[in-house]
């Protein structure tokens, strides 16, 4: 049997955030099995190493990804993806968040 330890650069995870090309408003976060940011796509001099909100910290048992609308830490509503800690890559919680408002508008400036 062997134990292999793999350590991850706060740093680098959010440099990769941050270089995805995503819509105005939208965010993405990651975070350890405890609820505690390691990286974020926006503004992650503010909430790196915080808890994470507590509807979110709810969702880090999930069994299964899922999908959510709630407000983000920023306040921002938000309709954002996210992957529990069970799913693979297991340990880390993943989400992806949407600005629900400029979701809203951009569907009624279709119709």
């Amino acid at each position: 049997r062997a134990v292999l330890v793999l350590g991850l650069s706060v740093q680098w995870l959010t440099e990769d955030l941050q270089s995805l090309a995503l819509p105005e408003g939208a965010s993405s976060t990651i975070a350890d099995r405890e609820g505690t940011i390691l990286a974020r796509s926006r503004d992650p001099a503010n909430y790196v190493g915080r808890p994470m909100a507590p509807f979110a910290m709810e969702l880090l048992a999930r069994r299964e990804a899922g999908v959510i609308d709630a407000p983000a830490l920023d306040g921002v509503r938000r309709v954002a993806a996210f992957i529990p800690v069970s799913e693979p890559p297991v340990g880390l919680f993943i989400t992806m968040g949407l600005d629900a408002g400029a979701v809203l508008r951009e569907a009624a400036a279709r119709d």
